[in-house]
């Protein structure tokens, strides 16, 4: 029997093909992980940008649902948050803003199964007056105050809003939280008609935005405040 075996610059040729290949497909891969990185999607409420990775750092901007960021670098190892596990990232916004924002908060796609947010919560943690607040978190003259209105049950109570300025009141109507976290006004409010809710350690601020300009309310612990002013 004779056994034919291939010449040896034959097996050579083909070892190079080989590892020629095995090169494409490891760098085709390393840069579609490297383009899933470069932008992301803001699929969750309460992103805040940050002026380092952690929640302890100043506050840059609050980021949109559905935002587009793109992706300039990312920590070296995850951090935990609660219960939650993920890098931060570095991004820049579409808006020129630069900060770092936690990864739980930014996605690949935009798509509705990335949205998790608790309505009935965001409506519990609403309930109350709400009071305008400057860069320095001073309290102004603006409130809004979110109530229930008592119906025949509890699932059928209207959710009603008063906004005041001064003490005086301006506008009176129903708010929704919509599935994205976002609350909406009807009638509109001349500051907007779409406020943000986010947490802020253990507490909460609010946002609206109109032509670019945001406003901003914190929660009053109670309604002293508003009872002494209108005495």
């Amino acid at each position: 029997m004779v056994i034919h075996t291939p010449p040896k610059n034959q097996n050579e040729k083909s070892k190079k093909i080989n590892f020629a290949l095995s090169l494409f497909f490891f760098f085709l891969g390393y840069l579609s992980i490297f383009a899933e990185e470069k932008e992301k999607y803001v699929i969750r409420n309460f992103a805040i940008l940050r002026t380092n990775p952690s929640t302890y750092a100043f506050e840059v901007s609050i980021l949109k649902f559905g935002e587009k960021v793109e992706v300039i670098k990312k920590t070296p190892t995850p951090t935990r948050i609660g219960s939650v596990e993920d890098y931060w990232y570095f991004v820049k916004t579409q808006r020129g803003y630069l900060g770092w924002v936690f990864g739980a908060f930014l996605g690949n796609t935009l798509t509705q199964q990335n949205i998790t947010v608790d309505t009935k919560k965001i409506e519990e943690i609403l309930l109350g007056v709400w009071w305008e607040v400057d860069d320095k978190d001073q309290t102004r003259f603006r409130s809004i105050e979110f109530l229930l209105e008592d119906d025949k049950s509890p699932e059928q109570k209207s959710k009603k809003f008063i906004y005041k300025n001064h003490g005086k009141k301006l506008k009176e109507g129903r708010f929704e939280v919509l599935n994205t976290g976002e609350i909406q006004f009807h009638p509109v409010l001349p500051i907007g008609d779409v406020a943000t809710l986010y947490e802020v350690l253990n507490d909460y601020r609010m946002v609206l935005r109109k032509n670019e300009k945001e406003v901003y309310f914190k929660k009053a612990k109670t309604n002293i405040i508003e009872a002494n002013q209108n005495n």
